[in-house]
């Protein structure tokens, strides 16, 4: 009995093995913007959030903010020189690489929601929405201003192209 088992189980293990392992990229990152970072050559969004694009302006009572490149930079701050892991997740439906990624055992997505310089990504299953929402009522990042979700801001560009 035991040898007809593992002729069933082997080829089961075999088809969810790549559901179970997620490939592990690291090295140090080049920020590109607040949800997305290059590893040697390769770009990975952040998986679970949506921040500013780098263009991305925001409104305060004397004008535009930048708060794109505000975004970037507190990424960049947070993982300049550190070595990263980052554990790709399976790609949505924009495709491409993406991955939660970690500085010294600290998620990168989870810091930048918790700042407030980027969004759940609720169509990811809004793992940050409690952080993000502390963030709104603590008014820090973004929520110091008035701004366009990262989503509607690239609807409207592509919109105006």
């Amino acid at each position: 009995m035991p040898a007809m088992l593992w002729r069933f189980a082997v080829p089961l293990l075999v088809l969810l093995a790549p559901l179970a392992a997620h490939a592990e990229i690291t090295g140090k990152a080049k920020v590109i913007d607040g949800d997305t970072i290059e590893i040697d050559g390769k770009q990975i969004h952040l998986y679970g959030i949506d921040a500013p694009e780098i263009l991305q302006t925001c409104w305060f009572q004397r004008g535009e903010f930048p708060c794109g490149r505000s975004a970037r930079q507190s990424l960049w701050v947070y993982v300049k020189d550190q070595e990263l892991t980052c554990r790709e997740q399976p790609a949505g439906a924009e495709g491409g690489t993406s991955a939660v990624c970690f500085a010294e055992g600290r998620d990168l997505g989870e810091h930048m929601v918790r700042r407030g310089w980027a969004l759940s990504e609720r169509k990811r299953g809004g793992a940050y929405v409690e952080l993000e929402e502390q963030a709104r009522r603590q008014k820090l990042g973004l929520w110091n201003f008035k701004f366009t979700k990262p989503w509607d801001w690239r609807a409207m560009m592509r919109e105006a192209k």
